[in-house]
């Protein structure tokens, strides 16, 4: 095994890269190893495998066990990538909820409005204003976010106002219309953004032929094909655990990761193989 893997990462002229996004990174797989990328179908969960296989995809009359890459390099899964985006636009939005029942409470009781009301101080708009992502999809739907949430901070100022000339009557008026405009608004974004992150979640799987083993790997994005430029490439890099890095590519258009498909996933292919003949057996 150890000398397939070796001569996996020997890089030669006229090779080509293909770039893909995974988790916000950029990689690259030596195209030559590469027989097919599709649309990530639909996955068949195995109970007795690792937690590094997510299961199996068929491709045509073939199928292929899937390696979860982002678990053989460390990086946080997809699920839990989502879940922890969804956990965030949930306790966003529940900030905002509070924020109004505040102001209604602090007009009620005539007491004094502490929370922000400045739209980049609250912890949405910190993170509004920082938050980037490559899913145009997702980066489109959170500008509508814009201009309601901006607008639910100026009331808490014209609120703050007419209590202070003591015109509570108007100033709760303007609370609850708040509520059922620009809060109300605001809260369908998030229900709206929130169905999106669920359904926009489509992976590439990547087909690797090894040596007439056929295995996957998901991935995020599909970027370009470059070539390779041999003179260009980091070889035998000390922090490459599990021969999985075959080296760092500084290409024209970035840098990029270069893994070694058979290192990811050869071993795990055939230990899928070994699972289901002993549940079959079973």
């Amino acid at each position: 095994m150890k000398s397939e893997i070796s001569k996996q990462t020997k890089f030669v002229s006229n090779q080509k890269l293909l770039v893909v996004e995974i988790a916000g990174n950029m990689y690259g797989f030596d195209l030559s190893n590469v027989k097919e990328i599709i649309r990530m179908p639909e996955i068949t969960f195995i109970p007795s495998a690792p937690d590094f296989i997510r299961g199996m995809i068929r491709l045509r009359d073939a199928v292929l066990p899937l390696i979860d890459i982002r678990k053989k390099l460390g990086l946080k899964s997809t699920d839990d990538e989502n879940k922890e985006f969804l956990e965030i636009l949930t306790a966003r939005e529940q900030d905002h909820i509070n924020w109004v029942n505040e102001l209604r409470r602090c007009v009620l009781e005539k007491d004094d409005f502490k929370l922000t009301t400045d739209p980049h101080a609250c912890k949405f708009g910190k993170w509004y204003d920082t938050f980037q992502s490559s899913n145009m999809i997702v980066m489109a739907s959170l500008e509508k976010f814009d201009l309601p949430h901006k607008k639910i901070h100026s009331i808490g100022k014209d609120a703050i106002m007419l209590m202070n000339n003591h015109k509570y009557e108007e100033a709760l008026d303007l609370v609850n219309k708040t509520e059922q405009k620009e809060l109300k608004e605001l809260i369908n974004l998030f229900a709206e953004l929130k169905t999106l992150i669920v359904k926009s979640k489509r992976e590439f799987a990547v087909i690797f032929d090894l040596n007439g083993v056929f295995t996957s790997v998901p991935v995020d994005k599909i970027e370009q094909i470059i070539p390779i430029d041999t003179s260009n490439i980091e070889e035998n890099l000390s922090f490459a655990i599990g021969n999985f890095i075959a080296g760092i590519y500084k290409h024209t258009s970035g840098i990029y990761t270069i893994l070694n498909p058979e290192a990811l996933t050869h071993k795990e292919a055939i230990l899928v193989g070994d699972i289901l003949q002993t549940e079959i057996v079973a």
